[in-house]
This record gives structure tokens, C-alpha cells and sequence, in this order.
């Protein structure tokens, strides 16, 4: 079974933008930190949230993918 898309999933000229970025030790580390705090401070939020009911508006989502699908 295949888990991911591959190479051929992406845009080629943003595949080499994120090539080039890991290889800069600072944007590397910077990404690290991030998945870093997905499982950390975030999860906790995230448990918060559910915990107490809180709901996310659809106008924040499209908002977020909005910008994560911008080029």
C-alpha cells in the first residue's frame, strides 16, 4: 500500500523549493521545531479544545486553507 503521493505529486519547481530549503540548517531546524510542537503544545490545545466543546468556525478553515494552498 502506498502511503504518500511521491515526487510526482508536487509542483517540481516546489519540490526543489523545499530541497533547497532543508538544506538550510536554520528553515531545517525551524521545521523540526514545528513538527516538534504538533506534538506537544498543539495536542494540547487541540485537547483543550475538545474538551471543552470549542468548534473551529468554517470561515477560519477555509481561511487556513486558503493560505496553506497559496503558491
Amino acid at each position: 500500500m502506498k502511503r504518500h503521493g511521491g515526487r510526482a505529486s508536487s509542483d517540481p519547481e516546489k519540490w526543489q523549493q523545499y530541497i533547497k530549503a532543508i538544506r538550510d540548517p536554520a528553515r531545517l531546524n525551524a521545521m523540526c521545531e514545528d513538527y516538534r510542537t504538533s506534538i506537544t503544545i498543539d495536542l494540547d490545545h487541540d485537547r483543550q479544545d475538545r474538551a471543552t466543546s470549542a468548534k473551529r468556525s468554517q470561515e477560519v478553515v477555509q481561511e487556513i486553507c486558503q493560505f496553506f494552498n497559496r503558491s
